[in-house]
């Protein structure tokens, strides 16, 4: 019974035979009844990868031991490399105690995808047009208003001071006074007089 092989079921998202592009995510889950095998935990659980036919092992996945939980998830992406036109493929595989043996296997279902073109990038956004609108005035802000401030100085400043007027000058002629100079040169001058005439008379 050593060639006996409990089957696995495969599901994946996107389902087999969708279209995919370098980059894309393929999630793959197998499911097994765990009672067709013995013990908490399996030997291993892998899922590998082909392209074209050849088995890729950057791909590929699993877990070693794994839990005899009766599922396993893994998820790879579509290399960037891979030529338009390609197949990529995957199938599981479960190997654990049967109790008649110690390694027995389990094989899913192989799925294929088939690799087409990435899509052209987008077109760049058109220029912003010019040609019939005008461009934005740019508003003058308007002029501060006028601040007067009337101070002290200023209103002084601002005031016409009238010229100085000045007295009217008059001749003025030597004024003769009569203090007591003005006697004695008075009173030699009487006597100068009165000697001359005295002499005169002696004549």
């Amino acid at each position: 019974m050593s060639d006996v092989q409990f089957s696995l079921h495969k599901t994946t998202s996107p389902p087999p035979g969708t279209p995919v592009r370098p980059g894309d995510e393929i999630l793959v889950d197998v499911t097994w009844d765990w009672w067709n095998f013995i013990g908490p935990d399996l030997h291993k659980a892998i899922d590998c990868v082909y392209i074209n036919g050849l088995f890729v092992p950057e791909l590929s996945g699993g877990e070693r031991p794994t839990p005899n939980d009766g599922h396993f998830g893994f998820h790879y992406f579509v290399p960037l490399d891979v030529p338009p036109g390609s197949e990529i493929c995957d199938q599981g595989f479960v190997s654990g105690p049967q109790g008649w043996e110690e390694y027995g296997r389990a094989v899913s279902n192989v799925v294929c995808f088939p690799v087409v073109a990435p899509p052209p990038p987008p077109p760049p956004p058109p220029a912003p047009s010019t040609c019939c609108t005008p461009p934005a005035e740019e508003e003058t802000p308007p002029p501060p208003p006028d601040v007067y401030v009337d101070t002290e100085s200023d209103r002084l400043s601002q005031e016409e001071i009238p010229p100085a007027v000045l007295p009217e000058a008059h001749d003025v002629l030597p004024r003769t006074g009569s203090g007591s100079g003005t006697a004695q040169l008075a009173a030699a001058g009487l006597a100068m007089a009165t000697l001359i005439r005295r002499g005169t008379r002696r004549r």
